[in-house]
């Protein structure tokens, strides 16, 4: 099967419409930039889903691989299917090179699948409103505020104080992402 060579802007429009069928709502700011080391999409949005949620669905139609392990970068390349997202199709890892990414290589996913390389990297970035750093501002003075959090004499209290889908791990609080704030 021939490979086709998508550019860094037909990349960004597959970027785009992923995340607007994933996010509904959701106002994204999607850029491709081209440069002499390559090219990359930028994805930025404020407030709404967070940054792992997103690279999920944007970095599917991500082309380009770096292992900074040995300061490697290779193209992998990409199986479109015909709802619109991206599978590996072909990703020769670095560990050939003494690097820490395996090799994966996978069949056509089905039938009207599409070869293709983005040889793009793609980059997603939140930013967060002052008024969502009101609102969680409010909401841990609500609840005492760190001082009274981090004073908790047990994880049990502390989660007590912030709420029963978090956990204190190593000295730190993780809110659920569904905690209403």
């Amino acid at each position: 099967m021939k490979t086709e060579y998508l550019s860094v802007a037909e990349t960004a429009k597959l970027v785009r419409k992923a995340l607007a069928k994933a996010f509904p709502g959701v106002k994204f700011s999607v850029r491709s930039e081209s440069y002499s080391g390559g090219c990359s999409v930028n994805v930025r949005w404020t407030d709404g889903p967070l940054t792992r949620e997103v690279e999920t669905v944007a970095k599917m139609f991500e082309g380009k691989r770096f292992d900074g392990m040995i300061d490697m970068g290779w193209s992998a390349s990409l199986w479109l299917l015909p709802d619109g997202s991206a599978t590996v199709a072909s990703d020769p890892g670095s560990v050939g090179s003494m690097g820490v990414c395996q090799a994966v290589r996978e069949w056509m996913p089905e039938p009207g699948a599409k070869l293709i390389s983005t040889g793009a990297y793609v980059f997603c970035t939140r930013d967060v409103s002052r008024e969502l750093t009101e609102r969680v501002r409010n909401w841990i003075k609500r609840r005492g505020g760190w001082e009274a959090i981090w004073r908790a004499r047990d994880e049990e209290q502390a989660i007590h104080m912030v709420g029963r889908r978090s956990r204190i791990v190593n000295g730190a609080l993780f809110v659920a992402k569904d905690q209403y704030i």
